[in-house]
């Protein structure tokens, strides 16, 4: 026996220990579909359950056959611009059914999808087109901008998307296999530059079949809030589409309790995914919001035990799990559902235990097995493993390295966490090795915020670190030295947004003589003092200066956790940021009971500001001599408006002049049931008496007539082929109304194939606008779902018509203030 070992190199635990962290711990192995591509897996489900709903967006949905049509053009359209296996394409849309089919599309045609945020700065999306050698990048018309610096892109927005719709809409041939790249993934990178990840079929597929951790099925209604951008994204998209649920698309970027309650309640969301800072946010604003919610999972980083503790105490029915996982490994690596009698008991909430095939060990420098209740690195293994970093073979080789505990050549990642084995098998996170943080779920490395600072003039050496605030948030401070130049911090916080995601510009900022030192000539980052200022106000304080100041000062400290709110104070520049703005505005909306959108805060983000919004809205509402608007008596004559009157006189000038005719047209594809869509439009002309109104001449003087509702077929013509579906179509557009015997609107169904059909709907201007085109898409939607599955979708009855309208218009513009306002406008037009 040797007596000169060192003592880090015993290990400490007997045979049997290291027996059941290595093996019974985990041995996760279940069977999964472990050959097979995603979308291959999508049109299988697709053909189980082809009229399923997979996709909700606002008041639209699309079924398991339409996404999977549409889905398979956009991989035809591609396949002919050269995407094929191994190809990445770039995806910068914002948030909608055809983002769906865009990722399917890519993975159909072979591909791999880069998702590009479109909240990131130019400068970022221009590296990582660059880095990933981008040669297609999809995206919309109004984003295009973002990308004009790159080149050599070929850059396909909505004006390619109807040439999308001429391809062919059956299943591509497949060319790729589970081993092929799925997508990339850019996360914070130390050395100044972000790092993509490469995650193969194979890696997500094990993310969502044979799981313990979550029920995934038919009956899965999961909401997709997270960017693409971010893995969370990965479970809650593919978590649906693969097991035959229901993808639900949150139409805002950021979740308010608020509107998260409603959306939750409207589209009985049951499993949904936060981030740990946003979960907090939730409790701290409404907690019932999450009523509903069956299997509730929680990740990004630590959680807390107080705000878990909240949650189970009021959501007696929900499951709440805690995820744990690097974009390496998969989005989960770990999970841990908290049980409801133990979470009194705990001090931090366990990361849990690896989930089906993953293996997860505690590691010391040496890759020696770590004892139970030992601190050690995390080291992540099994088939969630991505392949490493694109472009990056030396980071690749650090970060991956081979697996001493099996003989066929498999990795383990390196997370740079620490970690330790709980008694039960349980692991229980411990921070970080080294600079990487986690802030509302975001991973960042300080050294690259680090790096960027330090490309700005005057700036010598800058030291980022994380602190923690009044309220409990973290946030990002920023030490550094000059060279002697004056450093302006709004000039560098506009260098860092130009080339940072808003969630790496640092909140703080501290100008040192010189940074404190330890011993051995490292910067001592705990020696750092604190940031005068951050979260309590900032320079030039100003005290309110009226009640409603006083009460915004009262809500900002609530929120920043600061000991003063001056009235020119920026929100973002002491301590806020973008879910602590959503506490900020809804308590603003419930004080003062006014509707504020989330942006009034990103427009406006002063007291001063804010405060002088709301008492302009009160200053309208108390000189407002408009009054309410109240039902008319239909026994009466019932005027025009005055926008209705300037169409009728322009019919009688020129009669039978389509040029205020408004056509809508629809390309249905998959099974319509055409009965259920003229039911539809039936109940929706009964509902709006606008829709079944002509108007008569008396004695020179135009009136309304409302008709009583008569049920009317919908027409259904044949057509052979696009171009006389398009004649039609354009004949239909074309054809006047009659306004002194109506209808004002018509529609007709054409039928282009077995599961084809192009809808036309024409409405005269007299009818509608803009804004009501909102409406009919919104309740045909609804009224032909209902129909479809034979329920009732109780819209309830319109309390007020547009010919109640009409005579409220009519009923205060007139007299002296109509002759003022026309009299402003002749005397502005004289001459």
């Amino acid at each position: 026996m040797r007596d000169d070992i060192k003592i880090g190199m015993l290990k400490g635990m007997k045979a049997e220990e290291e027996k059941t962290i290595l093996q019974e711990w985990n041995r996760t192995g279940r069977e999964y579909p472990k050959e097979k591509c995603v979308h291959l897996l999508f049109e299988e489900q697709a053909k189980r359950s082809p009229g399923a709903v997979a996709v909700w967006f606002k008041e639209n949905c699309l079924t398991y056959e339409a996404l999977n049509r549409r889905s398979n053009q956009f991989a035809n359209f591609l396949r002919k611009k050269g995407v094929g296996p191994e190809a990445i394409v770039g995806v910068c849309v914002e948030r909608s059914g055809d983002m769906l089919s865009m990722l399917l599309g890519i993975l159909k045609a072979g591909g791999a999808y880069l998702p590009l945020d479109p909240e990131y700065p130019p400068e970022r999306l221009k590296f990582m087109v660059r880095d990933a050698g981008l040669k297609i990048l999809l995206t919309q018309n109004h984003l295009k901008e973002k990308f004009k610096s790159c080149v050599g892109v070929r850059i396909l927005a909505d004006d390619n998307w109807i040439e999308v719709a001429g391809e062919n809409p059956e299943n591509p041939e497949n060319r790729a296999t589970a081993k092929n790249l799925a997508y990339v993934m850019y996360t914070s990178g130390s050395t100044g530059e972000p790092k993509g990840v490469l995650i193969n079929h194979q890696n997500i597929v094990r993310l969502l079949f044979g799981t313990q951790y979550a029920s995934l099925n038919g009956n899965s209604r999961i909401m997709q809030a997270a960017p693409i951008s971010f893995d969370a994204a990965t479970f809650e998209i593919w978590g649906a589409l693969l097991h035959g649920g229901q993808c639900i698309l949150y139409p805002d970027r950021i979740p308010e309790a608020d509107r998260l309650e409603h959306f939750i309640k409207k589209y009985d969301v049951n499993q949904l995914w936060l981030t740990s800072a946003l979960f907090n946010s939730v409790v701290d604003q409404k907690v019932e919001a999450l009523s509903g919610v069956r299997q509730l999972l929680v990740g990004g980083e630590s959680l807390s035990v107080r705000h878990v503790s909240l949650a189970k105490e009021s959501l007696k029915n929900s499951e709440i799990i805690n995820g744990y996982g690097p974009t390496e490994s998969t989005t989960f690596s770990c999970c841990y559902s908290i049980p409801r009698d133990e979470i009194q008991e705990l001090t931090s909430v366990p990361i849990g235990k690896p989930i089906a095939n993953t293996q997860v060990y505690i590691l010391r420098r040496d890759l020696e097995v770590e004892p139970i209740g030992v601190p050690g690195e995390i080291y992540i293994g099994g088939d969630g493993l991505g392949r490493g970093y694109l472009n990056r073979p030396g980071l690749t080789a650090e970060k991956f390295v081979p697996n001493p505990f099996k003989a066929d050549g498999e990795r383990l990642y390196r997370t740079g966490d620490l970690g330790r084995w709980l008694e039960d098998g349980n692991i229980e996170f411990l921070g970080r090795i080294d600079q990487q943080v986690k802030i509302r779920g975001f991973r960042i490395e300080l050294g690259e915020i680090e790096t960027v600072i330090n490309e700005f003039n005057g700036v010598k050496t800058a030291i980022v670190t994380v602190a923690t605030g009044v309220s409990g948030d973290k946030y990002l401070r920023c030490h550094y030295i000059t060279d002697g130049s004056q450093v302006k911090i709004e000039e560098l916080k506009h260098h860092l947004r130009e080339r940072l995601p808003e969630y790496m510009v640092p909140t703080a900022y501290m100008r040192l003589e010189k940074l404190p030192m330890t011993p051995n000539g490292k910067v001592d980052r705990k020696a750092l003092p604190e940031v005068e200022g951050a979260g309590e106000g900032g320079s030039g304080y100003v005290a309110p200066r009226n009640a409603t100041e006083e009460v915004l000062a009262g809500i900002w400290r609530e929120v920043l956790g600061g000991k003063r709110a001056g009235v020119y104070d920026n929100f973002f520049e002491n301590g806020g940021h973008s879910l602590l703005a959503t506490q900020f505005i809804s308590r603003v909306r419930s004080v003062f009971e006014k509707q504020m959108d989330l942006k009034t805060i990103f427009e406006h983000p002063t007291i001063s500001e804010i405060a002088k919004k709301i008492d302009e809205s009160r200053h309208e509402e108390t000189r407002s001599p408009l009054g309410r608007i109240k039902p008319v008596d239909r026994n009466k004559p019932l005027v025009l408006s005055y926008g209705q009157e300037r169409l009728w006189f322009l019919d009688k000038y020129e009669p039978n002049n389509p040029s205020y005719n408004v056509p809508v047209v629809f390309r249905i594809e998959g099974d319509l049931n055409v009965k259920a869509l003229e039911a539809a439009f039936n109940e929706m002309v009964r509902r709006h008496e606008v829709l079944r109104t002509h108007f008569r001449e008396k004695e020179g003087v135009p009136e309304q007539v409302i008709e009583e509702p008569l049920y009317r077929a919908l027409e259904v013509v044949d057509a052979e082929g696009n171009e006389e579906a398009a004649n039609i179509v354009r004949k239909e557009c074309n054809k006047p109304f009659s306004l002194s015997k109506g209808p004002v609107i018509r529609w007709k169904l054409v039928k282009t194939g077995e599961k084809d059909h192009v809808l036309v709907v024409v409405m005269h201007h007299i009818a509608t606008d803009g804004w009501s085109m909102g409406v009919l898409n919104k309740e045909l939607t609804r009224l032909y779902r209902s129909y479809v599955q034979g329920v009732k979708d109780d819209l309830g009855e319109l309390k007020i018509q547009y010919a109640d309208y009409a005579g409220w218009q009519r009923g205060w513009l007139k007299g002296e203030v109509y002759e003022g306002l026309v009299g402003y406008w002749k005397g502005k037009l004289e001459g």
